[in-house]
């Protein structure tokens, strides 16, 4: 999701650069010491940089959909684990989502799902792990976006590493549970209709 969050927002991905974060060796150790002196250590300092610049692409992003109004696809995971769902927020946009993200020219909705589960979570699965649950379109950020939702079902415990620049929480709840927070629709509707019908 990084990836195409970036190169698609009008350049706005450069303000991310590794070297234009590198506080402590581009200005020399008064920096550090600055930082070190008003509580601030660099690596936050880094963290709250990345965070503005995702949100600025996203800003960017969502001004070019409202002008364009266009259709987008998308593949996201839904990864279980004794009946827990792993959801997540990124630093771009307060709401619930799953892992994932936008599915490339010529990509299958699979492979997407695929990739974005290990630059997302650092997790390696084989295609054939995921069984293919959900697939709608809904207007949201003044697209129309299609999204295909894959679950996983894992039985060991999965530690989610949260980096603090993109993915900024993630949590395990029950369908319930995920469904009484602020949630992508496209997430909402799919555990309504899998696991909440009846209840």
């Amino acid at each position: 999701m990084r990836n195409a969050l970036l190169r698609g927002a009008m350049g706005i991905g450069a303000l991310i650069e590794p070297e234009s974060l590198r506080l402590g060796v581009e200005h020399g150790a008064g920096t550090a010491a600055r930082s070190r002196e008003r509580g601030v250590r660099l690596p936050e300092i880094g963290d709250a940089a990345f965070r503005t610049a995702y949100r600025c692409a996203h800003f960017a992003l969502r001004t070019y959909w409202r002008v364009r109004q266009p259709e987008t696809h998308g593949a996201l995971v839904a990864v279980w684990q004794r009946g827990r769902i792993l959801v997540i927020q990124t630093s771009y946009r307060e709401m619930y989502s799953l892992p994932g993200g936008y599915v490339k020219r010529g990509e299958r909705a699979l492979d997407a799902a695929v990739r974005e589960l290990r630059e997302e979570l650092g997790l390696a699965v084989p295609d054939h792990a995921l069984g293919h649950a959900w697939h709608g379109s809904r207007a949201f950020e003044h697209r129309v976006d299609t999204v295909d939702i894959f679950e996983l079902h894992l039985e060991d415990p999965l530690h989610v590493e949260i980096d603090g620049r993109e993915l900024v929480r993630a949590d395990w709840k029950t369908p319930e549970e995920a469904c009484a927070t602020r949630m992508v629709p496209h997430l909402r509707d799919y555990l309504a209709g899998r696991y909440l019908a009846g209840h």
